[in-house]
């Protein structure tokens, strides 16, 4: 038997995906700034990470999450952890040791 597709799912997933209230450590690699995907008029920040040794992209919109970043230094370990759903989505960026 092969891959399961959770194991699939895992290996060729580009985004990082947060679920509701699970904390994901990551080490920050760095930040673009892009056009949203959703309106074209609006930016939207694309905070490259390295999650259990792969690299993942994660897209917000989130001021609050950009200022956590903007604390950050490339390489520095951090914990994020997402709560809510839609436009009461808050997201916890800790820099960790």
């Amino acid at each position: 038997m092969g891959k399961s597709l959770e194991q699939y799912i895992e290996d060729n997933a580009r985004f990082l995906v947060l679920e509701d209230g699970v904390p994901v450590q990551a080490t920050y690699l760095g930040c673009e700034i892009n056009t949203s995907n959703f309106d074209s008029s609006k930016e939207i920040a694309m905070f490259k990470l390295q999650v259990n040794g792969k690299e993942r992209q994660w897209a917000s919109s989130a001021q609050a999450a950009a200022r956590a970043f903007a604390k950050l230094q490339i390489g520095d370990m951090v914990q994020i952890i997402r709560r809510g759903k839609g436009i009461n989505t808050r997201y916890s960026i800790e820099k960790i040791c």
